[in-house]
């Protein structure tokens, strides 16, 4: 799939679970608890133990269920790695360029962190897809978010970081274009206790609230 119609899929999914846990077995099973819940795209982190063939697997057995991403991406040669496993979008804590020119290089969406206004227009106009903003909620939550969609409202913007239930739609009003949810979803207790179940609940119930924001506006 091409980055461009990436980009739009996520776009219209606005919801980008991201999983970060220990084991590898676990990632599997937080992918298929959020895959049973309906979500289009999932994140899995380099944090995770096999990252690069929990990316693979998902990419072999759910390419055309789900879009599948990987995160904490911090170098060329991981850059490299996840896309040749399957990858179809990169995103990192902070922008590196050496990331973003292998992703353009593969022509692979790729979504770097910022913070700062002067970071988010720097990675944009370096080759940045999109902008990740994180940590959002510390950076001033949908307030911030609505201040830089004033100023940037042709940058395509990613808060994560205490993204929750409650929050996200305040977000998508300020102008988000996807949120990344980590433990509001994978919440690391539950992966603890084996209940994935409850998992696909709450990717659920962030899938039901931005369906109705969609619909309603609200």
């Amino acid at each position: 799939m091409i980055k461009q119609e990436v980009l739009k899929k996520l776009k219209e999914a606005k919801l980008i679970p991201v999983v970060r846990v220990k084991k590898e077995s676990d990632a599997e099973k937080v992918a298929e608890a959020l895959i049973e819940a309906g979500v289009k795209a999932i994140e899995i982190t380099m944090t995770v133990e096999g990252a690069v063939e929990v990316i693979h697997t998902l990419a072999i057995e759910y390419r055309k269920e789900i879009i599948i991403g990987a995160g904490t991406v911090l170098s060329k040669v991981d850059a490299k790695r996840v896309i040749d496993a399957g990858a179809e979008f990169v995103v990192s804590p902070c922008f590196l360029e050496e990331v973003v020119d292998t992703c353009q290089t593969e022509n692979i969406l790729v979504i770097p962190g910022t913070l700062t206004p002067t970071e988010i227009i720097k990675a944009y106009k370096y080759g940045a897809d999109a902008v990740k903003i994180f940590p959002a909620s510390s950076a001033g939550g949908p307030k911030f978010i609505k201040s830089i969609k004033a100023v940037f409202p042709f940058i395509p913007l990613v808060p994560t970081g205490g993204v929750n239930i409650e929050t996200a739609v305040d977000y998508l009003k300020a102008g988000a274009d996807m949120l990344g949810v980590g433990t509001d979803i994978v919440t690391p207790a539950l992966v603890n206790e084996g209940k994935f179940n409850v998992i696909t609940e709450k990717a659920k119930n962030f899938i039901n609230k931005i369906t109705q924001f969609v619909n309603t506006g609200q």
